[in-house]
């Protein structure tokens, strides 16, 4: 069973992220480019990865996000650094338990990350 802190931090992320793809034009018209209707994405929780961790940080407890990889204990992170699609990833009771990525602004041989798919007693 994950921890109900992270378990909460990474509800809260999927949902900043989910909100920031509604307000990020490239974002969106990622989506449309290939055929993703706002009901799918939002069917699905897709969202896009905020850039500014800084931010981020108000929202978010990023210890509980650092604990389980998505954030590194540098500041930075895989998905901030390389303007990442989030989809998020959920267990048989649609409980967050991480997040994949996918790369949207250059042509690098690591297109998909994953991160989060820990249990935390």
């Amino acid at each position: 069973m994950m921890n109900k802190n992270v378990e909460n931090e990474l509800g809260k992320l999927i949902n900043i992220c989910k909100a920031n793809l509604k307000n990020t034009e490239f974002a969106v018209d990622y989506y449309k480019d290939r055929d993703v209707s706002n009901e799918l994405a939002d069917a699905f929780d897709l969202g896009f990865f905020p850039g500014n961790l800084n931010t981020l940080k108000k929202y978010v407890d990023i210890d509980s996000l650092v604990s389980c990889g998505i954030i590194k204990y540098s500041g930075g992170s895989d998905f901030s650094d390389y303007y990442r699609i989030v989809i998020p990833i959920k267990d048989e009771c649609g409980t967050p338990v991480g997040i994949a990525g996918r790369l949207t602004m250059t042509k690098e041989e690591r297109e998909y990350i994953v991160d989060c798919i820990k249990k935390w007693k």
